[in-house]
């Protein structure tokens, strides 16, 4: 067994190092776009755990509100304080707001940072340990901080909802300086809750147990104690808000890993296939010898581990590199959303796991070819009657067919997933294993076809003897023609379909906002995810503004996020300016929109809700607010998204009665009769308040808003980039180890007068060709994608996003794929041009 083992593992291993090492990087290349996604979960996951630990200190709970800003009253901290077991009981407001830092040179835009604002009283001392405080010391000593921390820059101000706050010599405080990579502000309580808004309420509180207490049967108390609409989290629970972003974002992530990692197969598939091929003779001998088939399996699969194994751990290095831009951006997100920084993290979780799903991926895509092998005639193998035929153009369409069958079957499941507007859970996971299915179908259907794709070009490269040859050869190694494509195709469908997405996405903004918004916008903050950021607009701002002459009206707008845990968030949003609440008959669902009705009290609501709750039209809504469950009709069930999925959107006048006056973060500012868009703004700019104000008509919005839809799309364009470079691998890895298995014709065709120029550019015409082929067929596979990806996106994100492929996409997408195939032949066509006639007619 170990002769076997070193005869027909290690030795081949030795002797062909090329080989070995293109196996590895196939591995590599397929297993490290899962291992980002997995680097990335975990870098989240352990972000949001060590923010927690640092924030919490000691304490083992929290006492979160209805909603995710001010949900606490005031006399839940008395009630928690007063439970059995709780030795401290620690109220604090955690807001998130923008810091503001002078640009790097004089006259340059501020630089704007969101930061975590903390507003303590003395009873922090449970959280840091003793600082000496005194109730002077956390008095309301009007809007000044108590410290910043040493992430923040002490030259700037800070936005609040009533203006803004110099930071100009404000103590540095080291205690928490981990704490949000240093990026927080320390305010007295009292101040706190009057420069946010919170109006004596809190938005956490932190619970120490007394020492023995089960914290299991305390946490069961305090629930009882603070109510139904209220929740007690662990420590080690990150803010709902952002588990909820997470949750939806990274399985998209997965799908386009597992489009990697596929390819990644397919290429380890390859590379065993070409190297048992050479080795057919020398399989035959075993088996002669008396080798049997468990025993030569045996070994063969055990080389592939090993270079599986070594290819996971490279997989991991890659992986690593593919998560960083993908943490950074996810990081932009959850520090405006609740001053929670990302990093990444990688321990001993991803190298682990890479090492496995390499072995993994190796063994199973060896495993077909290895028994493939196995069943060989010795006695034709050995007499020289074993070389395989071609692969017949009946029987690659008959392959072919299967898996566009398999695709069909996926859009089929994609359509069903959206009858009757997806109310159903069981719709969910259907659409998403139909998006799944024909990802899976379309992907191997093209792989192939891309031999037949290739012989239409037969007739365009006419007498040349390069393109000639380059056409025969990929026509005729069909299996390795295919893979090729499929790397190629799933680059340049991803960027396709990516592009289309975003296409979509900017088209429904325009839509909306061109269509409908008769005024300018007014707001302290950027576009993004503003939900939960306290830098609004102050009473003295909008009093100003409604004195201009241009202006004719302010329309409030406001979203509060109400629950304490992931699955229970919902978004309520309301607008003095209903046109946001109009939707015409295509976007209503269930039930009928009455305008009346609905300022009367009755609410719209989302099919993301509808769905998770099972109302229709008739039911009672319950929504959770600072003083207990309210239970609210519900009008009609239309389609559309919102900051959590679930959205609800109630009148203006209903949501003030629930939620008290909401902090203004942007206000829509009509025209005075016969004022001009341009003019309104221009006043506004130039009036005393215009400074501290982003003002924004209907068509800076639409570029705003388009700018950071660009933003959040750039976790899947990393992943677009990582697919090309296994795209390059594949191409090169293929086309090294074919040229080895063509060593021999080659020699011939030196022989018989074909130059090494020939030769270079026979090999990279074959690359240019496989690359034009995957191009156009990832135009037809990208339409199909991003059909079957719109229709089930409002099941996984709540919005509704028109079909608008991006079609200049094409030709930039596809032509870095072509060049990405041409640059990857070099090595190879060098290599081919250098053929040694009499070396390579020796050649076995």
């Amino acid at each position: 067994m170990a002769r076997l083992l070193r005869l027909l593992a290690l030795r081949p291993v030795r002797q062909r190092p090329l080989r070995a090492l293109l196996a590895i990087i196939a591995v590599a290349a397929g297993t490290s776009m899962a291992v980002s996604v997995f680097i990335v979960r975990s870098s989240v996951n352990e972000s949001v755990v060590q923010f927690g630990r640092e924030l919490a200190g000691p304490t083992e709970l929290r006492v979160v509100g209805a909603t995710r800003r001010a949900g606490l009253e005031a006399e839940v901290a008395d009630r928690v304080a007063a439970t059995e077991g709780v030795a401290a009981a620690v109220p604090v407001v955690q807001a998130v707001t923008v810091a503001e830092s002078p640009g790097p040179e004089p006259g340059d835009d501020p630089v704007e940072k969101a930061v975590l604002v903390l507003g303590v009283d003395c009873r922090a001392e449970a959280l840091v340990g003793s600082f000496g405080c005194i109730d002077e010391m956390v008095a309301d000593h009007g809007d000044r901080p108590l410290a910043v921390g040493p992430g923040v820059t002490r030259t700037g101000r800070l936005r609040t909802n009533r203006g803004t706050v110099s930071l100009d010599g404000v103590p540095r405080f080291d205690a928490l300086g981990a704490l949000g990579d240093g990026q927080f502000v320390v305010f007295p309580l009292a101040s706190a809750q009057r420069v946010f808004a919170r109006d004596g309420r809190f938005d956490t509180i932190y619970v120490r147990p007394e020492p023995g207490t089960d914290v299991d049967a305390l946490r069961t108390r305090l629930e009882r104690v603070v109510g139904e609409h209220n929740g007690v989290l662990s420590a080690d629970e990150g803010p709902p808000e952002v588990q909820l972003f997470l949750t939806g974002v990274l399985p998209t992530f997965t799908l386009l890993a597992l489009f990697a990692l596929g390819t990644g197969a397919m290429l380890v598939y390859n590379t065993v296939t070409l190297s048992l091929e050479e080795r057919r003779r020398e399989l035959a001998v075993v088996a002669a010898l008396g080798g049997s088939p468990p025993v030569m399996r045996t070994t063969i699969l055990g080389e592939a581990a090993a270079l599986g194994l070594l290819g996971g751990v490279v997989g991991v290095v890659a992986g690593r590199l593919v998560a960083g831009p993908i943490v950074a951006s996810l990081s932009n997100f959850t520090e405006r959303t609740a001053g929670v920084p990302m990093a990444v993290h990688t321990g001993s979780g991803p190298w682990l796991f890479g090492a496995v799903l390499g072995v993994v991926v190796a063994v199973g895509a060896a495993a077909v070819p290895v028994r493939r092998s196995l069943r060989m005639d010795v006695a034709g193998e050995l007499s020289g009657r074993g070389l395989r035929s071609e692969a017949s153009t009946p029987h690659v369409l008959r392959k072919a067919s299967g898996w566009l069958a398999v695709m069909v079957l996926g859009l089929a499941m994609a359509r069903l997933a959206q009858n009757d507007g997806g109310l159903q859970p069981w719709q969910v996971p259907v659409g998403a294993l139909g998006f799944a299915v024909t990802t899976l179908g379309m992907l191997l259907a093209g792989a192939r076809l891309a031999s037949l794709g290739v012989r239409p070009f037969a007739r365009l490269v006419g007498e040349s003897a390069p393109g000639r040859l380059a056409v025969a050869n990929l026509v005729r190694a069909a299996g390795r023609t295919g893979v090729m494509a499929a790397a190629l195709g799933a680059a340049a469908t991803t960027a396709f379909v990516t592009a289309g997405y975003t296409n979509g996405v900017r088209t429904a903004i325009t839509e909306d906002i061109i269509g409908n918004m008769d005024g300018v916008e007014v707001s302290t903050v950027g576009e993004g995810f503003n939900v939960n950021i306290d830098a609004g607009i102050s009473p003295d701002t909008l009093d100003t503004l409604a004195q201009l002459p241009a202006v004719g009206e302010l329309r409030r707008g406001a979203v509060v996020l109400t629950g304490s845990r992931p699955g229970e968030l919902i978004s309520v949003a309301a607008y003095e300016d209903n046109w946001m609440a109009r939707h015409d008959g295509e976007a209503q669902v269930r039930g009928h929109i009455d305008v009346e009705g609905f300022e009367a009290g009755e609410a719209l609501i989302n099919t993301s809700l509808a769905r998770d709750t099972g109302l229709r039209p008739g039911d009672r809504l319950s929504l959770p607010t600072p003083s207990g469950m309210v239970e609210i009709p519900v009008q009609a069930v239309v389609k559309g998204g919102g900051a959590t999925g679930r959205a609800a959107q109630i009148s203006y006048t209903l949501l003030t009665t629930l939620y008290g006056e909401q902090p203004v973060r942007s206000i829509n500012v009509a025209p005075a009769s016969g004022v001009s868009l341009d003019e309104l703004a221009r006043q506004i700019r130039e009036s005393e308040v215009g400074a501290e104000l982003r003002v924004s008509t209907p068509r800076q919005l639409v570029a705003d808003a388009s700018a950071s839809v660009d933003a959040q799309m750039v976790p899947f364009w990393t992943l677009q980039r990582g697919l090309l470079a296994v795209s390059f691998v594949a191409v090169l890895s293929t086309l090294l180890l074919v040229g080895v298995q063509r060593r021999r014709e080659m020699g011939m065709l030196s022989a018989v007068g074909m130059t090494p120029s020939t030769l270079w550019r026979m090999v990279v015409a074959e690359a240019a060709l496989v690359g034009v082929v995957a191009v156009l067929f990832s135009v037809a596979g990208g339409l199909i994608m991003l059909w079957a990806l719109l229709d089930v996106s409002p099941l996984l994100i709540g919005f509704v996003t028109p079909y608008r492929p991006d079609w200049m996409a094409v030709p930039v997408w596809g032509g870095v794929a072509v060049a990405v195939a041409v640059v990857a032949a070099l090595w190879p066509a060098r290599r081919a041009a250098r053929t040694d006639v009499v070396v390579a007619l020796q050649y076995e």
